[in-house]
């Protein structure tokens, strides 16, 4: 009995020894380079692109010291502290599969680039990793090239495109982001079908363009829980919120909230199909918006979409009445609430 009490404490011991050394490293990395071991995508080597010769201080180009550092693993995680890497605009850093890219928070890490567009971004990622931690601060941002790709809480500001989805990309999470004062497209799908993409409790705020444009065949897009705000665009091609066409299917709105929208919040068109569902609207459709139709949410050219329990606030003077133009297309609406507000060929379910 003494003897199994005796291991009984050793036993104890060990496991508390491990777990306050596991605490101890974790600190180390939480304090000094700003991200936790339990963070990392791919537990493998960390390396700190300050040992590759980075200054990080926005004046000298980092773009050798970025590639060495990824050149230096074969799996693992380049680190980026805080300071402001400089990128050529000629250049576009390729991101092998299995590298992470970690900053300090996007507060403090900057990834900058001055004019690429339209040919270079910042990053071309090649699958199988996270990008983290960073503001991204170029009119061409990230464009994923492989699959299982998780970008996550990362700021994108001064984009034209800053997430650009052009290849076919299977499972994109991008998931506690900030898209503010972009001119043209937050996230754009366009050219080839994506398939399987979560976009989730981002924030965006402030553009010219559309925060959001899916312009391909993609199939099950979720976008949920992401607020919408202050779209200021006035031409007629742009100006919505989320833009859905080119027979996408399976695009899933759930709990976004849009407000201030200066053309559409959801615009949905030629042969796409979409769920709206638990979103609420107020202010979309401005009179100083050069395109039509001014409304919160417009089904067109054989569009269909089923809108379920979604609330349409009075709109303040110089925004539209309209809830739910549809032309063209089926819209079909349930348990919705409308507050004085008049919609046009939408079917409501009793």
């Amino acid at each position: 009995m003494v003897k199994f009490k005796s291991y009984k404490v050793i036993a104890l011991s060990i496991i508390l020894l491990l777990g306050i050394v596991y605490f101890i490293i974790n600190s180390i990395f939480v304090f000094n380079r700003g991200f936790s071991i339990v963070d990392l995508y791919i537990t493998h080597k960390v390396v700190n692109i300050k040992s590759y010769g980075a200054k990080l201080d926005g004046k000298h180009y980092d773009n050798k010291a970025l590639n060495d550092a990824i050149s230096s693993i074969k799996e693992g995680t380049v680190y980026i502290p805080r300071g402001t890497l400089l990128i050529p605009d000629n250049v576009t850093i390729t991101v092998p599969k299995g590298i992470n890219i970690t900053g300090a928070g996007f507060d403090k890490t900057k990834i900058k680039q001055f004019n690429g567009y339209p040919s270079n971004k910042i990053f071309n990622c090649m699958g199988r990793q996270k990008i983290q931690g960073v503001t991204i601060d170029s009119k061409l941002g990230i464009k994923p090239s492989g699959d299982n790709i998780e970008i996550l809480k990362c700021k994108f500001t001064k984009g034209v495109q800053s997430i650009q989805v052009a290849d076919t990309v299977n499972k994109l999470i991008i998931r506690k982001c900030v898209f503010n004062n972009n001119s043209g497209y937050g996230i754009l799908f366009n050219r080839k079908p994506s398939y399987d993409c979560l976009i989730e409790d981002c924030e965006f705020v402030n553009t010219t363009g559309d925060f959001i444009e899916i312009n391909s065949a993609c199939k099950r897009i979720i976008i949920e829980n992401c607020t919408f705000k202050d779209n200021h665009c006035t031409s007629s091609w742009a100006g919505f919120a989320i833009g859905v066409a080119v027979k996408a299917k399976q695009i899933s709105i759930n709990n976004c909230s849009f407000s201030d929208i200066y053309g559409q919040g959801i615009h949905i068109e030629d042969y796409a199909e979409a769920s709206i569902t638990n979103c609420d609207f107020k202010n979309c459709g401005s009179a100083f918006y050069g395109g039509s139709p001014k409304s919160d949410i417009a089904v067109l050219s054989n569009a269909k979409v089923h809108i379920s329990e979604c609330i349409h606030y009075q709109p303040d003077d110089k925004y539209s009445k309209i809830g739910v133009f549809c032309t063209g297309g089926i819209a079909l609406a349930s348990d919705c609430t409308y507050y004085k507000r008049v919609n046009y060929g939408l079917r409501i379910l009793k």
